[in-house]
């Protein structure tokens, strides 16, 4: 067995595999009755089953009526407060495109009842899905014309258990009267995005007139109180731990005041998930276990025992094809306290991406300025408790550490102005390598070069007969490749401005070009589906490598010049091996057209960017995908490392750059500022500026207004006490008081 086998094996071992469903099932609805799991059908599937949990067996109850459409519907249990063996089920389902309904099974026992004697009412009918009716016997629908119950998740509770608490699409919470069949209640939740087969679930309380719930979709969580007397709402937000904020359709439970969450799935990109987690109601903490299903599911239902033992997973979809798997768990499994090594990093890293969201957050309501006088409250704190004069311990320093960098010290950019403004498209742009110049390639047939300080043009090369798509600097600034829709390339002398050659071969238009990092060789991408390699000196083409079935939109190579990464429209990464030629690794990972690639600067990773709208951050060697950095509202068009490999900066035809963290695969900032979608970006080899471009004809800078702030070396008056700059510091709290200075300055 292989090592992820090994791994899959040793950490799900907690689940128990019973006898298979009769059906393959996706987004399949259940509910618990004694000793028996109602299965109320799927996705596309009418059929409904009990499963006996002592016997382990499943009996056919009947099938929804052939008129009824099952896509993201929805069933509840209400129980006779009377007689807790009769019980019915409550179905709900349809929006304004497709007939809704509300359907009742009264449910009896299809086993042998186990001595229940349940008094059946000759006039009812049984184990049959029939229209739901008011006290007059007229079948009446819940939902408004206009609701949308695709996806609804409902839930009965009130002191009487008379209330039916729907929330649907797109942020909608409804409370319906089951006794006088109305609707007594409306509201809108606070969610930024739209939700549908969220989790949805009730808390039990002592006070029966208080309704406790919570919400989880997407980025959040809505923990929601009903008071039954003044039939109200109050609400409050809850964070969502960001691995799985992606996931969706994922099955869910809820017990002993906690939440656990089953697989799901990372849409649009449908990738099942096998991890578990919790969510603790009285703690406000998230865990995620490092045991996980034994395998990846996305559209299973979850479903507690009667008596809080077990927990049944049920059905659902591998990412491949509907599955009949029907797994079981003990609860207390996933009650103990102590984390494993894994469990406490994670921790650990969600800790870190929160921090991170938190600081992002704060910049985006600051917009282009600091919010001084909070900052300033904050130093302050942080003197008070960490920096009390003549109290500094060593063993703090290290902590006070870490506290500055995650506060105060991160890369962050602000937009700082235009630098030129052109009539026509600006294709691409780059850096020369000591951050002094700029390359542009242009859509009006040109190529500028420009001050990076002075923000001028140096020079204006002309030569191609159309769009130029790209130009890049050699290692050593002297010279300038480019690539035109024309079919050419060209090589310039960069002090001159003077044309050195014409490299011709390609018989349609060059999407990518650069030099490798000794200057001796180029490369090319074209959207006549090959790569060329020629040689500088010679200016002849040394190898032409096949590959790809489509448009390919850029080529790179590698820190040492031996790899060479492609990115293509027919949606696959190929690596190659530069001096044979050959494909080393070819990439496909439902990416739709890839736009960009780019290694790390220690050539360990790379980071592509595609039609999907994400930026993916894959290990070399292995090819596997490390991160999806998911933020993006449209395609991403560009892609950088910072120099020192832990930042990836991305833009998009949705008019912003994000920069990312690459360990921990979360976005730290958005910059907006252009009026048409980005083509590209760059940022300067020392991290101080980032450039970008777009179809609006604009390029710009954005700078680091941290390095900017700080100031060379100096005593700090700290209180009535003088404490100098020793040592004794590190570096960060140096640049910390620097900061702090420059504030009260």
């Amino acid at each position: 067995m292989n090592t992820n086998g090994q791994i899959e094996e040793a950490t799900s071992t907690h689940f128990e595999s019973l006898n298979h469903l009769p059906v393959s099932l996706t987004q399949g609805q259940c509910v618990i009755h004694q000793h028996e799991i109602l299965i109320c059908g799927g996705y596309c599937e009418r059929r409904c089953f009990s499963y006996h949990t002592l016997k382990g067996e499943y009996k056919l109850i009947c099938s929804y009526p052939e008129n009824v459409s099952l896509h993201g519907h929805c069933v509840v249990k209400r129980v006779n407060d009377k007689n807790p063996n009769d019980i019915s089920v409550l179905f709900l389902c349809g929006s304004k495109f497709f007939k809704r309904h509300t359907l009742i099974m009264r449910y009896v026992s299809v086993w042998d009842n186990d001595g229940a004697n349940i008094e059946l009412d000759s006039q009812r009918d049984y184990n049959k899905w029939v229209p739901l009716t008011n006290s007059e016997g007229k079948p009446i629908v819940i939902g408004r014309p206009d609701d949308d119950y695709v996806g609804v998740r409902a839930l009965v509770g009130g002191s009487e258990n008379h209330l039916l608490f729907i929330t649907y699409p797109s942020k909608n919470i409804d409370v319906f009267d089951l006794n006088i069949c109305q609707f007594i209640k409306h509201d809108t939740l606070p969610f930024y995005y739209a939700f549908g087969g969220h989790c949805f679930v009730a808390k039990r309380r002592n006070d029966k007139k208080m309704c406790e719930m919570v919400v989880f979709s997407k980025h959040t969580g809505i923990s929601i109180t009903y008071d039954e007397v003044n039939n109200s709402f109050t609400a409050h937000s809850i964070q969502v731990c960001t691995t799985l904020r992606p996931l969706n359709q994922y099955a869910y439970i809820y017990v002993n005041d906690f939440i656990l969450i089953f697989g799901g799935d990372d849409r649009p990109v449908i990738r099942a998930s096998n991890s578990v987690y919790r969510y603790s109601m009285t703690k406000d903490k998230w865990m995620k276990f490092e045991q996980t299903l034994p395998i990846q599911l996305t559209g299973c239902a979850g479903v507690l025992s009667e008596d809080d033992l077990f927990i049944h997973i049920i059905g659902g979809s591998d990412g491949k094809g509907l599955t009949s798997t029907h797994l079981k768990t003990e609860v207390k499994t996933w009650m103990k306290e102590e984390e494993t090594e894994i469990e406490k990093q994670w921790n650990v890293e969600e800790t870190e991406k929160i921090e991170i969201e938190e600081i992002k957050h704060e910049l985006e309501k600051i917009k282009d300025e600091l919010d001084i006088r909070k900052l300033k409250k904050d130093i302050e704190t942080i003197i008070e408790h960490w920096m009390k004069p003549l109290s500094i311990q060593l063993g703090w320093v290290d902590d006070f550490n870490i506290m500055i960098c995650r506060y105060i010290l991160r890369k962050y950019f602000k937009p700082l102005h235009v630098v030129q403004r052109y009539s026509c498209s600006v294709k691409s742009l780059q850096f020369s390598s000591n951050c002094t110049k700029l390359v542009l390639a242009l859509s009006d047939e040109t190529i500028r070069i420009l001050d990076a300080k002075q923000e001028t043009e140096i020079q204006i090369l002309k030569g191609h007969s159309d769009f130029v798509y790209d130009a890049k600097f050699s290692l050593t600034g002297n010279m300038v490749v480019s690539g035109s829709k024309d079919a050419t390339i060209r090589l310039w002398d960069v002090k001159s401005g003077s044309e050195i050659r014409i490299l011709k071969g390609h018989t349609k238009g060059v999407t990518k070009v650069n030099f490798s990092p000794d200057e001796k060789i180029i490369v090319s991408s074209s959207q006549d589906q090959t790569i060329r390699i020629w040689s500088v000196q010679s200016g002849k083409e040394t190898n032409i490598l096949k590959g790809h079935s489509s448009v390919i939109n850029d080529v790179q190579f590698s820190p040492d010049g031996h790899q060479l990464l492609s990115a293509s429209n027919d949606e696959t990464i190929i690596n190659w091996n530069v001096s044979t030629g050959e494909i080393v690794k070819k990439l496909k990972g439902n990416l739709g057209s890839v736009y960009k690639v780019k290694f790390s600067p220690d050539g360990l990773l790379f980071a592509s960017c595609s039609l999907n709208k994400t930026v993916q951050i894959w290990n070399v060697m292995t090819g596997t995908l490390l991160q999806k950095l998911v933020g993006h509202f449209a395609p991403a068009t560009d892609v950088h490392f910072s120099s020192d490999g832990k930042i990836v900066i991305s833009c998009s035809m949705d008019n912003t750059i994000r920069l990312w963290d690459v360990k921990l695969g979360v976005e730290i900032q958005k910059l907006e500022g252009h009026s048409g979608y980005m083509t590209g970006l760059d940022i300067s080899a020392d991290g101080n500026r980032i450039v970008s471009a777009s179809n609006d004809g604009v390029s710009k800078y954005n700078y680091n207004y941290n390095k900017a702030i700080a100031k060379d070396d100096y005593n700090f008056v700290l209180g009535s006490k003088k404490n100098y700059i020793t040592h004794t510091f590190s570096q960060f709290i140096c640049l910390f008081l620097k900061l702090f200075q420059s504030i009260f300055e």
